[in-house]
């Protein structure tokens, strides 16, 4: 079954991402540590959330990893995307200036009676009371603020609550997604059978890389990413979210300059 097919009608893409992730009894904390997508990224994807995406180069990267996860077609799932992410809101119904008037009258015309020697009324009614109460309880009024202060400072969280684990995460995502669009180019790799590659990334030495079959793993670079990968490689290979293919090898080896 193709995956149009699959796609319930009026189905959104977050939609039948989510639906899909259910059905295959993935939470979203597993979809996270298998593509190293940020949860707040997996959230606003799932919700179609387009403006708390990342730049375009990696939505589409994480798209693209999202997809293979959940065993889908990447091509089909980012012709989604584009399709959906530049499709205008739908417009707001028009409402003729005579009913919208009259929608608006009921709710402006004043209240029937007077509401302001009311409200005088009771706050001095509460006034009175809250003194009659703390003159027959032989209450100090200051000692008993600075006792609810007191009270409040102790329920509050120390430092060490609040430098918690789960603060501390939460602020490297933060982080990490900030850091995210500053890179220029994003790399993702899927590993149909074990394979030894050598990889250089900007300036950095290059460095030899080895993976078993099934493995997916993803790059980042701000100026250029070289590659040299056996003659017999079997990849799936993404290149800021667009496939590409292999060149042909030579002298036994493949070698990509990316870009």
């Amino acid at each position: 079954m193709t995956e149009e097919k699959q796609q319930r009608s009026g189905e959104s893409l977050g939609e039948y991402l989510q639906r899909q992730r259910k059905e295959k009894n993935f939470s979203r904390e597993e979809i996270t540590q298998e593509t190293r997508i940020p949860p707040r990224t997996l959230e606003a994807m799932e919700n179609d959330d387009y403006d708390s995406l990342p730049a375009e180069t990696f939505a589409r990267g994480f798209y693209t990893l999202y997809a293979k996860c959940l065993e889908l077609e990447p091509e089909y799932v980012l012709a989604r995307f584009d399709q959906e992410r530049t499709t205008p809101a739908a417009e707001q119904p028009f409402i003729p200036p005579s009913k919208l008037e009259k929608q608006i009258n009921p709710m402006a015309s004043g209240p029937s009676f007077a509401s302001g020697p009311v409200l005088v009324i009771g706050l001095l009614l509460i006034v009175a009371v809250t003194a009659y109460l703390f003159y027959y309880s032989s209450l100090n009024p200051v000692g008993y603020v600075n006792d609810q202060l007191d009270q409040i400072q102790q329920d509050s969280p120390t430092v060490s609550e609040t430098n918690s684990p789960s603060t501390v995460e939460s602020s490297l995502e933060t982080k990490l997604e900030k850091q995210l669009p500053e890179t220029r180019y994003f790399l993702t790799i899927d590993f149909l059978k074990d394979t030894t590659i050598t990889i250089a990334i900007d300036d950095a030495l290059p460095v030899e890389e080895s993976y078993e079959q099934g493995a997916t793993q993803s790059w980042y670079a701000d100026e250029e990413i070289s590659l040299l990968l056996p003659a017999d490689t079997e990849v799936d290979l993404f290149f800021d979210g667009y496939r590409l293919d292999l060149p042909p090898p030579h002298n036994g080896t493949i070698r990509l300059n990316l870009p």
